[in-house]
């Protein structure tokens, strides 16, 4: 078929002539030089590059049908090094301590109500300390739980309960259902629990989830375990839920992807070529190292003696033995591991965070190489991907967890005036904050942003994860304390003369005008 000259299902050509009366002679008719010269290079195959293009699926095949044939093999692969690599294992880790730190964020209430602001922050600190159906893990626990399973698995996938159906059943503990408000739990479950039934033969069911016209998640089936000990699940068994009450998290790389890709997947190929690579270095100079010496002779005179075995003779230290004549002893030379052994093994650990932009100092642990700049400048790229990873985590995520809490907690009865909660309510979370290499520079960094006001206490507090409320609420009780024992407050310039009165004062037993005569002689 073709329109306008093209035709549909070949490969677009063009062709070359020679002119008239060069190359090919003055009576020679144009004729085409080439039938397939392609227009970018990189799109060409030929005998230097075919190798490494032949593994490549065929072109047209959606990205959940290569997840439908690999994705099993990769969460292998990946869960192997994870659990069996240092550097896999290591990389992994650090990730999730920068992400969540030791506390995970905090949440801050925003709205016109105060009161609803208080209550739902402390509703929500309550509940998230201890959000695990089987009352193992709390909230920052399950979130490295997760993250972990992001680079292990692609995703997370957790399922929203209820406490007191839970607890009905057979065998479960009832005891805290008296006193929690929140009835909501979640329930971590393995992802390869998502699956697809076999009498859900429909195209609209896919690697376990069951999508509308437009692509959205409507149902999800989730097999059932044989056995308490969740090892073995029946794929003939499913459960199908409704997205309410199923999150399942992963981050999307392409248009209508249905399940998520292993983190770990990009650095796989490395991983692999490194530890190869050190298992042969190891054994080449394990295999130097175990020869001894040997004997050899270049001497044609020399009277070979042969033996049907190979003659292996004790050598013993501090020892002078003799050898026989026209003979030489020597030991093999090492040549493992080369020069550049340690250089090589930068340069491709380098390669193993790349893709969640992970620096080399991070990736190995070694800063040696960096000055306080240069180590600050690869370290802020990192950040910046932190925090579009703690975004998405707070979008999809934090803030469905806490319009459920609001929800079931009732709070809307406690709004101010009123049965109905605010109308416009935001969420703000502080995160953990990394520490800082030097803590007088970024203390005075902070000090100018506030003096020439392009920063205010509420963001300086939250880039550091703190509160600032909390922190504006502490620092009053702490200066009002200094103050009655006549103590100066940080922060506060107190002249010599005001120090002065500020001990007599103090020393007078009377309170409360010691703190009128020290917060009137005080200067900012």
């Amino acid at each position: 078929m073709s329109f306008l000259g093209i035709t549909f299902g070949s490969k677009p050509t063009v062709k070359a002539y020679y002119p008239r009366g060069k190359e090919r002679g003055s009576d020679a008719p144009d004729k085409p030089v080439s039938e397939d010269v392609r227009i970018w290079d990189a799109a060409q195959t030929h005998r230097l590059n075919e190798k490494h293009w032949q593994g490549v699926l065929a072109q047209g095949q959606s990205i959940n049908s290569h997840l439908m044939m690999w994705l099993e093999t990769i969460r292998t692969r990946s869960e192997h090094e994870i659990f069996n690599n240092s550097h896999a294992e290591g990389i992994v880790f650090s990730h999730t301590v920068d992400m969540f730190g030791k506390d995970g964020p905090i949440l801050q209430v925003q709205s016109d109500d105060e009161k609803y602001n208080k209550k739902l922050e402390a509703v929500w600190r309550k509940w998230w300390l201890k959000p695990d159906i089987n009352e193992q893990l709390a909230g920052v626990d399950m979130l490295r739980l997760w993250w972990r399973a992001i680079w292990s698995n692609g995703e997370f996938l957790v399922q929203i309960v209820n406490m007191k159906k839970a607890e009905s059943a057979p065998g479960r503990d009832a005891r805290s259902k008296k006193t929690d408000d929140v009835e909501a739990r979640l329930h971590n479950l393995d992802p390869r629990r998502l699956t697809t039934p076999i009498d859900q033969t429909k195209p609209d069911v896919m690697l376990g989830v069951k999508r509308n016209e437009t692509g959205k998640p409507v149902a999800y089936f989730i097999a059932k375990p044989l056995d308490l000990m969740f090892q073995h699940t029946d794929p003939l068994k499913t459960d199908e839920f409704p997205p309410e009450v199923i999150i399942h998290g992963f981050i999307m790389l392409v248009a209508n992807q249905v399940r998520g890709i292993p983190w770990l997947t990009t650095a796989l190929p490395v991983i692999a070529d490194l530890r190869d690579y050190d298992t042969n270095v190891l054994h080449a100079a394990n295999l130097a190292a175990a020869q001894g010496a040997f004997l050899w002779t270049d001497h044609h005179s020399v009277q070979i003696a042969e033996a049907d075995e190979q003659v292996i003779v004790e050598l013993e230290p501090d020892m002078l033995q003799t050898i026989p004549p026209g003979y030489k002893v020597e030991q093999m030379n090492p040549r493992q591991p080369a020069a550049n052994y340690v250089q090589f093994r930068k340069e491709r650990h380098g390669d193993l965070g790349r893709g969640v932009d992970m620096p080399a100092m991070i990736t190995r642990r070694d800063s040696s190489g960096h000055n306080y700049s240069s180590a600050r400048f690869d370290d802020q790229g990192y950040r910046r991907g932190i925090d579009l990873n703690r975004g998405w985590l707070e979008r999809g995520t934090l803030n469905r967890l806490v319009n459920l809490v609001a929800r079931e907690s009732n709070l809307a009865n406690l709004a101010a005036g009123g049965t109905s909660a605010p109308e416009d309510v935001t969420y703000k979370w502080n995160w953990p904050a990394a520490p800082h290499v030097d803590p007088q520079k970024e203390g005075k960094g902070i000090e100018i942003r506030l003096n020439v006001g392009v920063s205010t206490m509420r963001e300086e507090c939250a880039n550091l994860g703190y509160d600032y409320e909390d922190v504006i609420e502490q620092r009053g009780r702490e200066a009002e304390m200094l103050r009655e024992r006549g103590l100066a407050v940080p922060g506060v310039k107190v002249t010599g003369a005001n120090q002065g009165a500020a001990k007599s004062a103090g020393s007078a037993g009377d309170n409360g005008k010691a703190r009128q005569t020290v917060g009137a002689t005080n200067e900012r």
